[in-house]
């Protein structure tokens, strides 16, 4: 599964494909908005139910209407966009969490993610292993922080260039 910060980019890149980028000063809250919603899903790792429900489309679509709720609340602020793509933005942003996960390989049982719940518990995992495992194994000292590191150079290799065509291309008006 990759890591926070590979979620991050993709959930930041997922939701500015949707939104458009903002000037500078809002980026920043933007950001934080949704690369938080895109490593939200890995919560589920202190609950020791990793992969479950968290992981899926019918989490996706609570996000997407607590995210409506949330901008009725306040009304547009901080986040100044129309209510639809503020709601889609967020939804992608954590969606995307699903599709890096389901893209990744995975190392521990059960395997894959439970991407369809709650209309089934079935786990899923592509045949394509685009992200590698980032390994929880904190006693294997070097060996831990080697395989990390190469696993986050690689999400980067695939991830960063996504979210700077869509910084240079995808200015919002």
């Amino acid at each position: 599964m990759p890591s926070p910060v590979g979620h991050a980019v993709a959930g930041i890149a997922s939701a500015w494909l949707v939104a458009g980028v903002p000037e500078r000063r809002r980026a920043i809250k933007e950001s934080v908005l949704f690369g938080g919603l895109a490593m939200a899903p890995d919560l589920d790792l202190l609950f020791g139910a990793h992969s479950g429900p968290t992981h899926s489309l019918g989490a996706t679509a609570l996000v997407a209407a607590a995210a409506l709720l949330v901008h009725r609340r306040l009304r547009g602020a901080p986040i100044e966009l129309r209510p639809a793509v503020f709601v889609l933005a967020c939804a992608v942003a954590y969606g995307s969490h699903v599709l890096l996960d389901w893209l990744a390989t995975d190392s521990k049982p059960p395997i894959g993610i439970m991407a369809l719940w709650p209309i089934n518990r079935q786990h899923y995992e592509s045949d394509w292993h685009l992200f590698m495992a980032i390994s929880r194994r904190y006693h294997q000292g070097w060996t831990f922080i080697r395989h990390n590191m190469l696993a986050l150079g690689w999400e980067m290799i695939l991830l960063l260039p996504a979210l700077l065509l869509v910084m240079r291309f995808r200015r919002r008006v």
